[in-house]
């Protein structure tokens, strides 16, 4: 399968060498280490004579106990370790994994923990980092002897006890699991620095090695090699053993601080000129669906419309940025999906080794071998598969949740590549060419993207200071009006650029100067419609923080004011990228003048320009009430249901409720009925307001009645008022929400 898509070509000037690197998420998914420190002489004599230096014994290990590894199992896995280092056309530099390298149901399993990692004046804290010590070590020693010394790992479910989160005891020690994690998974990676700053280079001094937040600090960390930044990302939110959701005290998303400081990262690579690729790793997989095998099938919450999935969107190759994909693990099967609004690949790939009783088909690890050009122009991944052969013996290692597993004996043969995917971003153009098991089964595009029409004319509003851009003929300023102002000065296309998702923006009624630029300081100014370049060219993009507005971005690489933006007293600027607040948030209004004909299949704001309010309702509420423009969420989201009549419909409240459904009693107030009420009490006509053009008329059929017309007060209420009422008050836009 062969996409090609048009990017902005990133600036290249890396001058490293081709090199390769190998991804192997849930490598294990169980207790695997030699627990004896190097001690067991059998399992020692299948390595180097280095390989007990950096081992860490379990405190309670005696020759004649128990070992979570034994020399039968070490000869199969140290076999399997030196046929992936050999896989690539270069030795690997090192080795992603997404995620659960340990069986890690620790704290719930409190007295087998104790028996090797404890003793009776220990706490369930000492013990876990005595037990991580041990695993996390000889995991890495075990790359190390194949020539990977260097280990790039990603926090997975298995590493904080595995999901769920709803046992107390388990929930009270995930951020000493995380702290575990971090201190022998990811600081050995930065064991030379006396500052978390010091890995960043001068372009990136102002960007933490981590997040400020701490409960994600050990886990989500940047690591460049060579020309590839590497993005690991901690999306296990946890705020101190609340409960978030169903998974209890941890819900697979990424937020707030945390969130930003993905976005920084992100940012900062693109003006660094020694990084020519990006690749963010979580352990969930993003996109849906995927195949799993084994697995629980975890993803994070809200998927291609999370906070995290949009901003990755937001420097995809397809967007002018360098992130290249996002690698997952968590379900044991491997898909390939593409966004192709941002050119974003996403891969959740991986399959467990487990020594555990019986055998499973394709359960056989997979991992996958990239290979970097030197020139920053292309990745190549092949997928291999390695065929171990699974029987029942008398071969016993231990495990905290399992004292009694069956171990693998048997490597049947070494890799065989059964999947290809090449990324090619040269010449302007993204080239995927996929086969085998990488083939890109599925393209998601993002329900939130807006695409605008460009035989439309939109009103560009900020909703949160009750402002739209304005600009006036032949001016080259641009401007602001409040809501309640309409006519040509606050009208605008979008205007497709030679740039495919970038658009320029243009005074609707024209003029000498149409067409908001920047010219690379923060005050933005308009230029001629035959001015076209990146200076005049605008992403339209979903506003994570917000996801109800839109942010409006050029892509510049050279200035940090790309991001346009209302201020409070009405003036516009331009601000960073980082900028996500309420100043950058646009919603985009059609502009009247024409029949409205809702769609039945959308969510709308239904909104009061000249109040700044919008219409809202309660759940289970009888009562019609408005919030201001600011507010969104459910009580502010509704739907049109067509009604019998042609040409009527029914309003209600999308989310539901038990009266859902506005409705007219006879009397001046509008209450709210169930959503099976149907009668011309609840169906209303949307007309153009005559006296303001911009705007609808929402109005019930009654004749019996001359409380027929739906308005909004000066003071909030809602009320009917009669069908000679054509001013403000009764005038409403419709607004999509995302």
């Amino acid at each position: 399968m062969v996409l090609s898509l048009s990017v902005l070509l990133p600036i290249s000037s890396a001058t490293a060498d081709t090199w390769s690197f190998v991804s192997i998420p849930d490598l294990f998914n169980a207790d695997y280490a030699d627990l004896s420190g190097g001690a067991d002489a059998s399992i020692a004599a299948i390595f180097s004579s280095n390989y007990s230096d950096q081992l860490i014994a379990a405190p309670n290990w005696t020759p004649a106990g128990p070992n979570s590894m034994n020399a039968e199992f070490a000869a199969v896995l140290h076999q399997m370790m030196d046929d992936i280092a050999a896989s690539t056309d270069n030795d690997p530099e090192l080795a992603l994994i997404a995620g659960d390298l340990i069986g890690g149901r620790w704290p719930q399993n409190r007295d087998s923990l104790n028996s090797l990692f404890g003793n009776n004046n220990t706490t369930l804290a000492q013990e876990l980092d005595a037990a991580s010590a041990s695993y996390y070590t000889w995991i890495r020693t075990l790359f190390a002897e194949s020539g990977i010394n260097t280990v790039v790992a990603a926090i997975g479910d298995h590493d904080i006890g595995d999901n769920s989160w709803r046992n107390t005891t388990k929930a009270n020690q995930v951020n000493n699991m995380k702290t575990d994690f971090g201190n022998h998974m990811v600081d050995p990676l930065f064991e030379n620095l006396t500052a978390m700053d010091e890995v960043l280079n001068s372009t990136w001094e102002d960007v933490r090695l981590g997040p400020t937040e701490g409960n994600y600090d050990e886990g989500s960390y940047v690591y460049q090699k060579n020309n590839v930044l590497f993005v690991n990302v901690d999306i296990f939110r946890y705020d101190g053993g609340v409960r978030l959701g169903s998974f209890g005290a941890v819900a697979p998303e990424v937020t707030d601080d945390h969130l930003n400081w993905v976005h920084k990262v992100l940012l900062r690579a693109e003006t660094d000129n020694t990084v020519d690729h990006v690749i963010v790793q979580g352990h969930t997989p993003i996109l849906g669906p995927v195949n799993t095998n084994r697995s629980s099938g975890l993803l994070l919450n809200d998927g291609v419309d999370s906070g995290l999935w949009l901003t990755i969107a937001s420097f995809g190759t397809e967007r002018g940025g360098k992130v290249r994909a996002y690698f997952a693990g968590e379900v044991h099967a491997t898909t390939t999906l593409l966004d192709p609004t941002s050119g974003v690949v996403q891969i959740s790939h991986g399959a467990l080794v487990q020594a555990i009783e019986g055998n499973f088909d394709n359960s056989d690890p997979t991992f996958l071998g990239v290979e970097v050009s030197d020139d920053g122009h292309s990745i190549d991944i092949t997928e291999y598969t390695i065929d171990l052969d699974r029987r029942n013996d008398t071969s016993i290692v231990w495990e905290v949740d399992r004292p009694v597993s069956t171990a693998h004996d048997t490597y049947v043969s070494g890799p065989r590549e059964i999947g290809t995917l090449f990324i090619d971003v040269r010449s302007g153009l993204l080239d995927l060419n996929a086969a085998g098991s990488l083939a890109v089964s599925n393209v998601i595009p993002s329900t939130l993207d807006f695409t605008p029409d460009p035989n439309k004319l939109y009103h560009i509003d900020n909703p949160a200071l009750g402002l739209r851009l304005a600009a006036l003929s032949g001016s080259e300023e641009l401007e602001s009006r409040t809501f309640a102002s309409t006519g040509e000065d606050t009208q605008w296309q979008f205007v497709p650029s030679p740039t495919p998702g970038l658009w320029h923006i243009q005074r609707a009624a024209g003029g000498s100067t149409p067409r908001i630029r920047t010219d690379l300081t923060k005050s933005p100014d308009m230029e001629a419609s035959s001015a076209s370049g990146v200076w005049t060219r605008f992403s339209i993009t979903v506003n994570p923080q917000n996801p109800e507005t839109y942010l409006l971005t050029t892509p510049l690489a050279n200035t940090e004011n790309q991001r346009l933006r209302l201020r409070s007293n009405g003036t516009t600027d331009f601000a960073t990228t980082i900028n996500m607040s309420t100043w950058p948030s646009f919603v985009f209004t059609e502009v009247a003048g024409a029949s409205f004909v809702p769609d039945p299949n959308k969510v709308y704001h239904i909104d009061n320009p000249a109040l700044g309010l919008r219409l809202a309702a309660l759940s289970g509420s009888e009562e019609l009430e408005s919030r201001t423009f600011a507010s969104t969420g459910e009580d502010t989201q509704w739907q049109f249901v067509p009604s019998p009549t042609p040409g009527l419909w029914h309003i209600q409240r999308a989310a539901g409720g038990s009266t859902p459904r506005i409705r007219t009693d006879l009397t001046k107030s509008p209450d709210m009925e169930a959503s099976s009420a149907s009668g011309v009490w609840t169906r209303f006509s949307i007309t153009v307001n005559p006296q303001n053009p911009e705007t609808y008329l929402l109005t019930t059929p009654l004749a019996n009645t001359e409380d027929q017309r739906l308005r909004l007060r000066s003071d909030g209420t809602a009320n009917f008022a009669t069908t000679n009422n054509m001013g403000t008050w009764p005038s409403f836009v419709f607004v999509e929400v995302n």
